[in-house]
């Protein structure tokens, strides 16, 4: 007989192993177009365009564990205007162990440490 426990964390195994497999694939399919990713941590992902093609030179990801989090951060990112563009707090797609993430176009690099 099946324990619900028991399915209950194979699921959540299954679905923490289908979002490596995810970003495993989005980092892929961005460095056969030209990008390339930087893992500044584990909630801290940046995508760069060398190319400036989309209007940006940077995108970072950055994750947490509550959307309350993620809005407190999107306040102080958008009152100090540290980012060109920001979106979000949305689903974490990108960020393994984060439920919210925050996208941010052009994001200045010394306003990181300020934000985590």
């Amino acid at each position: 007989m099946i324990n619900t426990a028991d399915l209950r964390a194979e699921i959540g195994l299954l679905e923490s192993l289908i979002l490596i497999k995810k970003r495993q694939l989005s980092r892929l399919h961005a460095s056969e177009h030209g990008f390339q990713w930087e893992e500044l941590s584990d909630r801290i992902l940046v995508l760069h365009d060398p190319t400036d093609r989309n209007g940006w030179k940077s995108c970072t990801y950055l994750g947490f564990r509550t959307k309350a989090e993620a809005e407190r951060c999107l306040s102080h990112i958008l009152k100090h205007k540290f980012a060109a563009s920001v979106e979000g707090p949305r689903q974490a797609k990108r960020i393994v162990g984060y439920k919210w993430e925050l996208k941010c176009t052009d994001l200045m690099q010394s306003a990181i440490s300020t934000l985590i």
